[in-house]
């Protein structure tokens, strides 16, 4: 019985961890949405022209924009126009998602605890004994 105990409780440990895990990934993905909004917010208020461009791994290039339009990737290989106002809603709308997600994550984190406070008496219980 108590080993059994001991197996359940390290379950719900691991399965806290993950849930912890994916938890920090869901904050640290809405927190890089929220800095995302706040640069194509402050493109599409810009007057200047030039912009420097990240094309990835901290390699920036610097690009002349020709229009205040962007090319949003909508799912399926499917690039789309739109202004940055429509960009910033769209992105607005990740954040909501992930938002939704980390609401569950908590819920089942909270859960996981209830669950593991029970196993912790009953294994005192079982020692008791």
């Amino acid at each position: 019985m108590e080993q059994d105990l001991l197996m359940q409780l390290n379950q719900r440990y691991q399965e806290s961890r993950q849930l912890e895990e994916q938890l920090e990934f869901i904050e640290q993905q809405m927190s890089e949405l929220q800095m995302f909004s706040k640069s194509v917010e402050e493109i599409g208020k810009s007057s200047e022209k030039e912009i420097l461009s990240s094309i990835g791994k901290g390699l920036f290039v610097k690009c002349e924009m020709k229009e205040k339009e962007f090319f949003v990737d909508v799912g399926a290989g499917v690039v789309v126009k739109k202004s940055p106002d429509d960009a910033i809603g769209i992105i607005e709308q990740q954040i909501s998602r992930l938002g939704e997600i980390r609401y569950q994550i908590n819920d089942n984190l909270n859960g996981l605890s209830s669950e593991f406070q029970e196993l912790i008496k009953k294994l005192e219980q079982v020692k008791k004994e």
